[in-house]
């Protein structure tokens, strides 16, 4: 039931039916529409079809549902159920408890975690930095992953998800064309008073954001030969010589 509120809740944001979905039971969906009174927060929603072999890639930061909880801006209630997190409209599909989905918008969201079937890692943490001072204001508005949290602030991954059309080519080709979707994800430094520091994802350039907990990093880096190119390895990197996260 506590997916029924979830989607509920999230009913005074944008709602849209995923391609090939069903909608809710009716009666959960009238007495929605009937406590907001506005059939016009549903929109029609452009989707993806990941069998397509026109297209490459997923918008969503996990192809596959995973299990998780997620909370409400303003709510302590933790909702848990099914998810997939569309990176690149910054929308939430969650899975009803009879199998059929729906597209939410994650406006109103407040945090969202993840609890990957493959237990690697244990969690995924999305949170909100409203206050982040950046250039870029996704790392303000759109949920942002936390790799790690330390004495230096919190090391984050803003996901991006960026779309390229195919060439056209000759209309006589009977070559195929592929459209891709490419993980453009930026890797920031948010400091404690909320300044922000874009980073690379290598040894070098994280080392030199870690502050005090760079020296360590670099023993463990060097001793167990780690490249430090992907977040995984950068998680049980920072795991393995610092305190739990506070």
């Amino acid at each position: 039931m506590k997916t029924y509120a979830l989607i509920a809740l999230l009913l005074t944001g944008s709602v849209a039916m995923s391609q090939g979905t069903k909608s809710m039971p009716p009666q959960v969906m009238q007495q929605t529409l009937d406590d907001f009174g506005n059939t016009r927060m549903m929109n029609a929603s452009r989707t993806f079809d990941n069998r397509s072999i026109t297209l490459r890639g997923t918008p969503f930061y996990l192809a596959n549902w995973q299990p998780g909880e997620a909370t409400i801006d303003g709510n302590p209630t933790r909702y848990r159920g099914e998810f997939k997190l569309d990176v690149m409209n910054d929308r939430l599909l969650v899975k009803q408890p009879q199998g059929d989905s729906i597209w939410v918008s994650s406006a109103r969201l407040n945090t969202l975690t993840l609890n990957p079937i493959s237990n690697d890692p244990a969690t995924i943490i999305f949170q909100r930095f409203p206050t982040a001072k950046s250039d870029d204001s996704r790392l303000r508005t759109n949920f942002v992953r936390v790799l790690h949290q330390g004495a230096y602030g919190a090391l984050v991954q803003l996901p991006i998800r960026q779309l390229y059309k195919a060439s056209p080519g000759d209309a006589y080709s009977h070559h195929a064309t592929t459209d891709e979707i490419r993980d453009e994800s930026a890797y920031y430094v948010i400091r404690p008073d909320q300044t922000t520091e874009k980073i690379k994802l290598n040894r070098r350039s994280v080392i030199s954001a870690m502050g005090a907990e760079g020296p360590l990093l670099d023993n463990h880096a060097r001793a167990n030969n780690l490249s430090l190119k992907s977040p995984e390895e950068l998680i049980r990197a920072l795991r393995a010589i610092a305190s739990p996260v506070r």
